[in-house]
């Protein structure tokens, strides 16, 4: 490597132009530093006459006001929300007891309307009410065809059982069929007049020994059409209509 000569005037050379060269640079920097701060500046200005005449004070105040009123708008809201929830419940409440009254009238009327036609029907067939209506009731039920509400008999499962001479899907038995064919199945022998019971006659046991049930039973005795029910229906004991 050669020896260089910082003494000669081409190395004196060389360093006064690096060193100009550095002197231009940092100075060229520090104008645009000195416009870029004029810019901001002017920027700063612009910004500042926007709000030349407010009063600072005041304008805090106007907005911790409006900050103010905004949570009471909302907390307003929410009461109202509220009291629109509390109102809700009182019509549901309402609608709830208005539908357990109409449930209840309406079970009422359908016992009344089908206690009605089992009676109607035991009757035209000679039957005793006190002793068929509990089985009639349980065994029909009110239901609604063309408008008019009917009692039907139902199966097991609660559906409405078809007509022996049924012509199409809608011929629903009635308790009038209903009772005309326990009657001459004789499946409540000891309920229907003529089938199984005895003429007229006196009410005493005549049932042979040990206090065992009595063979006859008056229709006029309450209490003992009530005691000896299973009897009667199995036919067991009869009833002497007096």
């Amino acid at each position: 490597m050669a020896d260089i000569d910082v003494g000669s005037e081409e190395f004196q050379a060389a360093v006064k132009e690096a060193a100009k060269t550095q002197i231009e640079q940092e100075h060229a920097g520090l104008l645009k530093a000195i416009d870029a701060e004029r810019e901001a500046r002017k920027a700063a200005e612009k910004a500042a006459k926007q709000y030349d005449g407010v009063d600072l004070d005041e304008y805090r105040k106007m907005k911790a006001d409006a900050d103010k009123l905004a949570e009471e708008k909302a907390r307003a809201e929410g009461d109202f929300e509220k009291l629109m929830q509390r109102e809700r419940e009182k019509y549901d409440g309402l609608i709830k007891e208005r539908d357990a009254k109409i449930e209840t009238l309406t079970g009422s009327l359908q016992s009344t309307l089908i206690e009605s036609a089992a009676k109607s029907a035991i009757s035209a067939h000679g039957g005793d009410a006190e002793l068929l209506l509990p089985h009639v009731t349980r065994a029909a039920k009110l239901i609604e065809k063309d408008g008019r509400h009917m009692a039907v008999v139902v199966d097991e499962k609660g559906d409405p059982r078809l007509s022996p001479d049924a012509k199409t899907a809608q011929d629903y038995m009635g308790i009038d069929h209903l009772v005309a064919g326990w009657k001459e199945g004789g499946k409540y022998p000891g309920a229907f007049a003529g089938t199984g019971m005895s003429g007229g006659g006196g009410t005493g046991s005549g049932g042979g020994s040990g206090g065992g049930s009595p063979r006859k039973v008056s229709a006029s005795d309450t209490a003992a059409l009530r005691k000896y029910e299973k009897e009667i229906a199995a036919g067991e004991v009869t009833v002497a209509f007096d």
